[in-house]
């Protein structure tokens, strides 16, 4: 039976070859669509996935009532531990700030890199640790700095050779005290240096940018609804905060977290990509299942016209 299927499609192939070439390309051309656009999709998707604990990580984000229509990632550092109280539902907090472009010099060579600022707590949280050298960078304003293996690895060659060099960092005189673990590259915040963290404990401050951890069980929309329903008056009145909001860490690429600049391509052109490349599968499948319908055109085209003026003439 299935020597008599492979006959006759062999066959098929043979009578129509034009139909059968244009099917053949055209199943090859809205499978790779298909399946580049899966992928590419997958990979979009799955940023900052890798940490531990990442479906439980939110980042908090905030309206202020001197504009409330737009979101704001950044909010005041005592509003950590304001939540953490509050809500049970909170496992850990952890706060930074996230300064890109900086530009990092060593010598005659400079390029830019993304800082992130690191305390103890916040090492902790996303469990980056000290691979060599001191944490005397943890300690607020220390001039020491630590940089990551890898970057460690670009700039010297090795991690022992980076250990106490004498850099600049957007001009201003540094020491590598420390190397650390690093993220993967498949990261919104794909941080190259860490320093110490300044904290300003005033409500008015808006420099922090604040991650929570939920304890496992908790329902992302009905812990959304508490927060949202969190009384703002209840915060000192020099705060300006008029409503909070959560943000999954893995969502934070299309969120405007990240600069339009460093998203190559919006997602949903990826999605029409997709349906594209299934329409020309779907297209080319039904095409080739009724291989009659290319004889039935021409047939259509170019006999059926000269059938009627004949049988007219007559």
């Amino acid at each position: 039976m299935i020597k008599h299927y492979l006959k006759v499609a062999f066959r098929n192939l043979v009578k129509y070859k034009t139909q059968s070439l244009v099917s053949i390309i055209g199943l090859a051309v809205g499978f790779t669509c298909f399946a580049l656009s899966v992928l590419w999709i997958r990979y979009e998707m799955t940023y900052d996935t890798f940490h531990n604990g990442a479906d439980r990580i939110y980042m908090v984000r905030a309206h202020y009532t001197d504009s409330p229509s737009s979101t704001s990632n950044v909010t005041p550092y005592p509003l950590a531990n304001y939540l953490q109280e509050k809500m049970p539902e909170i496992e850990a907090t952890a706060s930074t700030s996230i300064y890109r472009d900086m530009k990092f010099r060593l010598g005659d060579n400079e390029q830019e890199v993304v800082m992130a600022t690191a305390d103890s707590v916040f090492m902790n949280f996303f469990n980056i640790r000290l691979l060599k050298g001191t944490v005397n960078f943890l300690k607020e304003n220390d001039p020491e700095i630590a940089i990551t293996e890898e970057f460690a690895r670009k700039l010297f060659g090795s991690e022992e050779d980076a250990l106490g060099k004498e850099v600049e960092l957007s001009g201003r005189p540094r020491k590598i005290g420390a190397i650390v673990s690093g993220w993967s590259r498949h990261s919104n915040i794909p941080y190259s240096v860490l320093s110490s963290a300044r904290r300003y404990p005033r409500w008015s401050s808006k420099g922090e940018q604040l991650f929570i951890r939920v304890r496992a069980g908790v329902d992302r929309d009905t812990f959304q609804k508490k927060m949202e329903d969190i009384d703002i008056l209840d915060i000192p009145k020099e705060s300006e905060l008029a409503k909070l909001l959560i943000t999954p860490i893995s969502a934070l690429r299309y969120s405007d977290y990240v600069s339009k600049v460093d998203v190559v391509i919006s997602f949903s052109y990826i999605f029409y990509f997709s349906l594209a490349g299934r329409y020309i599968e779907s297209i080319t499948v039904q095409w080739q299942t009724e291989p009659t319908k290319m004889y039935y055109l021409r047939h259509l085209l170019y006999e059926a016209p000269f059938h009627d003026c004949a049988y007219k003439a007559d």
